[in-house]
């Protein structure tokens, strides 16, 4: 129930955070770049409270291997991910992102976790509703693909975080190196080729929003994982995220075909009771 209560919390800041760095990025009031290190920035100075509050701070030299490779591919992902989240409708994203399930699944059997009959049931009925999601809206191939590759580097950098977590580092440890890799990154690149103060940004309260919400969204989400195995964790986030996507794409994006998509959810919903009971 914890892990379920973190993650309905932290996909309503993500929706927020990814919302209006869309409507800023769509306006040209910010460049890619720097609505990455906005979405970052919250993060890792909560993540550097906890650590000075006394959040165990573990780091085996080991997991520098596998760490390196998780940083590599979540610098990928934040990109591709933003390029996926301008070019496509907010539901048909966060629908579309769906498809990291099955992937993650097998990788939790791989790692020896238990998941129950009625889990992959779960799982299987989500995946058949997002089949009828996408024969229903035909989205182009293009963007498929887009959000199909991010789903795939996803599951790798999620099991990637769960594998170090698990029997290298502590969480406090792993996610602060990961925020201040991200931040050098992608603020170096907002200022040498957007020619971007992303500190000067802060200043627009829309922007101070987007980058507080997504802060504290992606530390929530990172503790949720040590409560259950990564396709449980990743499943509820997924579908969470598809309700309040639905939601701000009807209210702030003016989307269409809220019914159809609103009965996609409740299958969907069916699929998440049956990963929980």
């Amino acid at each position: 129930m914890l892990a379920l209560l973190l993650l309905a919390i932290s996909t309503l800041l993500r929706e927020v955070s990814e919302s209006v760095g869309k409507v800023r990025i769509q306006s040209k009031q910010q460049g890619l770049y720097a609505n990455i290190f906005l979405t970052t920035l919250f993060g890792g100075i909560v993540m550097g409270a906890l650590v000075l509050a006394g959040a165990p701070f573990i780091f085996n030299l080991q997991s520098i291997p596998l760490f390196s490779l998780r940083m590599v591919l979540e610098i990928l992902e934040a990109y591709l991910t933003i390029l996926a989240i301008v070019s496509l409708s907010r539901s048909s994203f966060t629908f579309l992102r769906l498809t990291t399930i099955p992937l993650l699944l097998i990788v939790d059997l791989v790692l020896m976790y238990t998941i129950s009959s009625t889990q992959v049931a779960g799982i299987t009925i989500i995946i058949v509703a997002l089949c009828i999601l996408l024969y229903r809206n035909g989205t182009s191939r293009k963007s498929i693909a887009l959000v199909l590759t991010t789903a795939v580097i996803s599951v790798i950098t999620i099991s990637l975080y769960k594998y170090n977590i698990t029997n290298f580092n502590s969480v406090a440890a792993e996610q602060t190196f990961f925020y201040l890799i991200m931040l050098i990154f992608f603020g170096l690149m907002a200022k040498f080729y957007h020619k971007e103060n992303v500190f000067r940004l802060l200043k627009s309260p829309p922007a101070l929003v987007q980058s507080i919400s997504g802060g504290v969204a992606g530390v929530l989400e990172n503790f949720a994982y040590l409560f259950a195995p990564a396709s449980i964790i990743l499943t509820m986030k997924r579908g969470f995220g598809v309700m309040w996507s639905i939601i701000s794409g009807n209210r702030i994006f003016k989307e269409t075909a809220v019914l159809f998509k609103l009965i996609i959810l409740l299958v969907v919903s069916v699929g998440l009771v049956l990963l929980i009971v």
